[in-house]
């Protein structure tokens, strides 16, 4: 490890490079390499290699891999490649099924792309513990706002409300 602080501090970003390629040779399974890597293609504005090492660090890493979602999603964007992004999702739910970052952000995605009910299917399919429950029926909610009555709106507002009530209660 001391190697590449070193390298780092001595901003010898070639030096790093070949550390974490070397790195991914020793440890194939292993994301933290990518996502030096990514990062420092990403300082050289060099996009097209940043989001292929953050990608793989996502699938690698499937636990701290939705650190780079934004990134990934903002680097398709500025490649015109954004129709990319819902097939990275369905990967990272294919490795990570209860991946709740990625149903969030791929219902996002569907929701945008005028496939509300996806979307929707989505987040009603997942049934979580606890606080991210909550974050899965506020996702419900702000999809059906265009769908649903008042009434229908208001009742999933009380069913979130109870919700946190039982977690405070915990």
């Amino acid at each position: 490890g001391g190697e590449y602080v070193e390298k780092f501090e001595n901003d010898d970003r070639k030096g790093a490079e070949q550390c974490f390629n070397k790195a991914i040779s020793l440890a194939p399974n292993f994301g933290l390499p990518h996502l030096h890597l990514g990062n420092l293609f990403s300082e050289n504005r060099n996009l097209v290699k940043a989001l292929e090492h953050w990608e793989q660090f996502a699938l690698l890493d499937t636990e701290n891999g939705s650190s780079v979602y934004s990134k990934i999603e903002a680097a398709l964007f500025d490649l015109g490649r954004f129709s990319e992004v819902e097939k990275f999702y369905r990967q990272i739910l294919d490795l990570d099924p209860s991946n709740f970052e990625a149903i969030i952000r791929l219902a996002n995605v569907l929701d945008e792309k005028g496939e509300s009910v996806a979307a929707l299917n989505l987040v009603d399919n997942e049934t979580f513990p606890g606080v991210l429950d909550v974050r899965a029926h506020i996702m419900k909610l702000k999809l059906s706002l265009v769908t649903s009555t008042p009434v229908e709106l208001s009742h999933q507002i009380d069913n979130i409300l109870d919700k946190l009530s039982q977690i405070d209660e915990t």
